[in-house]
């Protein structure tokens, strides 16, 4: 594995760990070296230790493993990190008392947006007394401050402050759409339903200024690196998400901060006509238009209202006129050299889609072109084939970890043991990425989606997936690694470390081949190095603190 073309030192030398490469059908290797933004070779100590120079930085890991930087495959980064640091975050709670407490803790010191959000990523089935919070329970916290608390899309909790803040009074008409519970005399009880209830008040309780919104996107980008992330595919939102939403994470690549590699599929907004914002995609933007840090590599994931099945409980109509839309639009990117993504998760959805691409493919080959699925937990055998005849990808997320008890009443207890079909998806030789679909469908944290993927254990207290459609813990790795980085195109750069790519690695604080199950989601990064600059270093290993960073 030495490259032994270029003999000048190395920047840094990692010696003495378990150095998972990533590159199928290797061993571990015992040393990595770095110049540049590189990786100059991996191997023996004997042989890598031979670039170490007078300058060279040297780690010795002490036997710690070693994997390439973690890629979530669908994530929303971009709406995530405008409001990182003014959210309270319920994803590792284990009960309402503890998830209380950090409400307590953020009202000691309240946001500069004078409001507590919690903002999905979280799911009753996690706590101990299995049931959400009461808007009484968020008034008894405070009275006077806001605290607006959303269950992934299904309800927000508002107590009173935060009803009043957002409008909602008595009985009066309220000025957004969606649904606001009421008791029997028409007064609301403090639940509000639908996406658009949400985003309203929302916008109302978190209008960080722009510099509020970079300070939030650095230090989110700063505590991912923290858990061995080095990448992220972001796809944009049904919320919250228009063309200003994208001014912070722009503004941070501008000032040379990025820390986190982001590659973005956007999407139309709704209600202005989606294939004429197709098509402005294709005149103003080029795809893969970007550098290394920041790039935008695709449309996705909805591309039409219409064809949005949401959690896919249920089938939904799709009209004539409404494929014939979404075929133009599949005409369009191919010719432009666009990939896409769509939403979808019932196999009806997805047989439809894969109807309109087939039919395209016939005239414009779309292998090369890497369409993909966002979920597709429900998705039958033959629409796998069927992808997979069509060079498709499937970027799978743990949120089907948080609806199993609810997507058992939809499809049946049996049909969700093998949701989603991971092991007969990677058997088949589709492409697969590790993600969360962070942070309201589900929590950030990778290694509770690892987790999810070798154990097939349920978030929300339901089904466990069966035995036969887990990962081990090497093929959810991959999944999570160079199996993502195939959406966007970065595989050849990403994913593996290998002599020439770049130098994105984790060196982890338990060994995740050795610790129990249940250990992998505790899992976090003593170091993290994105292009051959270490981002984080964990304060409790001295080993962190002998790469300069200079």
């Amino acid at each position: 594995m030495m490259n032994a073309s270029n003999p000048r030192p190395a920047d840094a030398v990692l010696l003495g760990g378990k150095i998972t490469t990533g590159v199928l059908g290797a061993v571990d290797a015992e040393a990595i070296a770095v110049r540049g933004d590189r990786v100059v070779a991996v191997g023996s100590i004997a042989e890598v230790a031979a670039l170490i120079g007078s300058h060279t930085s040297v780690v010795e890991l002490d036997g710690r493993r070693v994997i390439p930087g973690l890629i979530d495959s669908h994530v929303h980064v971009v709406r995530a990190g405008r409001s990182w640091n003014d959210e309270v975050r319920w994803g590792d709670v284990s009960s309402l008392a503890e998830g209380f407490a950090l409400i307590r803790e953020a009202l000691a010191d309240v946001p500069s947006t004078g409001c507590i959000v919690v903002v999905g990523g979280w799911h009753p089935g996690q706590f101990d007394e299995q049931r959400p919070p009461t808007p009484e329970e968020l008034t008894e916290l405070s009275a006077t401050v806001p605290i607006f608390v959303q269950q992934q899309y299904d309800q927000a909790i508002l107590n009173t402050a935060a009803l009043e803040k957002c409008g909602i009074r008595g009985t009066e008409q309220v000025p957004f759409s969606g649904e606001v519970v009421r008791d029997a005399s028409g007064n609301p009880t403090g639940i509000i339903k639908g996406q658009a209830a949400y985003a309203y008040c929302l916008e109302l309780m978190m209008n960080q200024t722009l510099d509020r919104q970079i300070e939030n996107t650095i230090a989110m980008q700063r505590d991912l690196n923290a858990l061995g992330m080095t990448g992220a595919i972001d796809l944009g939102g049904a919320s919250r998400m228009d063309a200003e939403a994208y001014r912070a994470v722009h503004e941070v690549h501008r000032r040379g901060a990025m820390t986190l590699r982001t590659r973005l599929f956007v999407h139309p907004r709704s209600g202005v006509d989606e294939l004429d914002q197709i098509k402005d995609f294709i005149n103003y933007l080029h795809p893969r238009f970007g550098d290394d840090f920041l790039r935008t590599v695709g449309i996705g994931e909805i591309l039409f209202k219409g064809y949005y099945d949401g959690a896919g409980f249920t089938s939904i109509e799709i009209s004539a006129e409404l494929k014939q839309r979404l075929r133009e639009a599949t005409v369009l990117l191919a010719e432009s050299g666009w990939t896409m993504n769509i939403h979808a998760i019932h196999d009806s959805s997805v047989r439809s889609i894969l109807d309109v691409w087939e039919d395209v493919d016939v005239e414009i080959p779309l292998s090369d072109l890497r369409f993909s699925f966002s979920h597709a937990d429900a998705i039958s055998d033959e629409s796998l084939h069927r992808a997979k005849a069509l060079g498709a990808g499937i970027m799978v997320q743990d949120r089907m970890g948080m609806r199993t008890i609810d997507s058992a009443k939809a499809w049946g207890e049996d049909a969700v043991r093998h949701a989603p079909p991971l092991k007969t998806m990677l058997n088949l030789g589709l492409p697969i990425g590790g993600g969360t679909d962070a942070t309201v469908a589900a929590p950030i944290n990778p290694w509770r989606s690892l987790w999810w993927m070798v154990t097939g254990k349920p978030i929300d207290g339901g089904i466990t997936r069966d035995e036969s459609e887990r990962l081990t813990r090497a093929e959810a790795l991959a999944a999570y690694t160079v199996g993502s980085a195939w959406f966007s195109f970065d595989d050849d750069r990403l994913g593996t470390l290998e002599v020439g790519k770049l130098a994105d690695l984790a060196v982890l604080s338990e060994d995740y081949f050795e610790v129990s199950d249940d250990s992998i989601p505790f899992i976090t990064s003593v170091l993290t190095v994105v292009g051959g600059n270490p981002v984080h270093h964990s304060t409790e290993w001295g080993g962190a603190a002998t790469w300069s960073s200079e």
